[in-house]
């Protein structure tokens, strides 16, 4: 044996069993807020809708309506959702930076990656109810129309 190695003994069964336990928590923790916060809603989002055909987006009203703050038959809905489903179609969204603006509102910069390299800018409002977050699609429209958010 070397004079400046230390003996080391085999990691015992309770050592083993503890580090397993640990990275099961460890698992457990993150796997449970991934489906928390605003780019978990937007993801959700993302993954109900599709395009069906020309200007025709097809919405999964059950999956859909408790994401939005407003009704899913509001025209400025409509509107948002078809920008969103042209520009996730073929595309990987990936969240970006978060702006708070008061209690319950944030904003969060993202982007639709394509597989060719380009990529379409994308800013979300959302609002906190409760626990959840929602899509504000109003002041959603309104940074798409480059007017400024109703803050409230």
């Amino acid at each position: 044996m070397d004079a400046g190695r230390a003996r080391q003994d085999p990691p015992s069964l309770a050592g083993w069993l503890a580090a397993l336990a640990l990275a099961a928590m460890t698992g457990a923790v993150f796997g449970s807020l991934q489906n928390v916060g605003p780019e978990s809603t937007i993801r959700k989002l993302n993954r109900s809708l599709g395009i069906v055909g020309p200007g025709m987006v097809s919405v999964d009203r059950a999956e859909v309506q408790p994401l939005l703050v407003q009704d899913l038959d509001d025209p400025i809905v409509g509107s948002v959702l078809n920008r969103v489903a042209v520009l996730a179609t073929g595309s990987n969204y990936v969240a970006g930076q978060r702006h708070p603006l008061r209690s319950g509102q944030i904003v969060v910069e993202g982007a639709y990656l394509r597989a060719s390299g380009h990529y379409a800018p994308f800013v979300w409002v959302l609002m906190r109810s409760g626990r959840v977050w929602k899509v504000d699609a109003h002041s959603t429209w309104n940074v798409m129309a480059g007017r400024p958010i109703a803050v409230r």
